[in-house]
């Protein structure tokens, strides 16, 4: 018998590698344990610590933002269980739907008016995750990727 859950979270989980990999500058990591889906750091930079981590939730139904609260609930508690993740990884969570269509969104963000607000996760999104990344307080020290990916985009 066919799983489709597992095949659609397969895909998901292929659809961000494809995503988070189009940029040479980004390293991919998939640690062996699966948790978090992937580590990603810039090449760039000269620290080899991850810079964010990515958990991947895959759906048959659209946006909706019950299925957003309760990836968010349990990725957060994900991570407060497992050792991998610590205060200094922030965790963006990708979500893909059955058309493909990505949207993403920090774990730690707070809600706006009890709803969390998923942005369209596109080419561009990649350099504004990695720029978010850097801004928050553990990265706040090596911003060099940030000034360059606003340049590249720029030009």
């Amino acid at each position: 018998m066919i799983d489709k859950d597992h095949i659609r979270e397969t895909r998901a989980k292929h659809l961000a590698y494809l995503v988070l990999t189009r940029d040479p500058e980004f390293v991919v990591q998939q640690p062996p344990s699966g948790d978090p889906a992937f580590l990603v750091s810039v090449r760039a930079e000269k620290h080899a610590t991850p810079l964010f981590a990515v958990e991947v939730r895959a759906f048959s139904q659209h946006l909706s933002p019950q299925l957003v609260a309760k990836s968010v609930k349990n990725v957060r508690e994900r991570a407060r269980k497992a050792t991998i993740h610590t205060p200094t990884i922030p965790v963006c969570l990708f979500l893909f739907f059955a058309d493909d269509e990505g949207y993403y969104l920090w774990a730690d963000d707070p809600a706006e008016h009890g709803v969390y607000p998923p942005r369209k996760l596109t080419d561009d999104a990649m350099h504004t995750i990695v720029t978010e990344a850097m801004a928050r307080p553990t990265h706040a020290a090596a911003p060099s990727y940030a000034a360059q990916s606003a340049d590249r985009l720029a030009g």
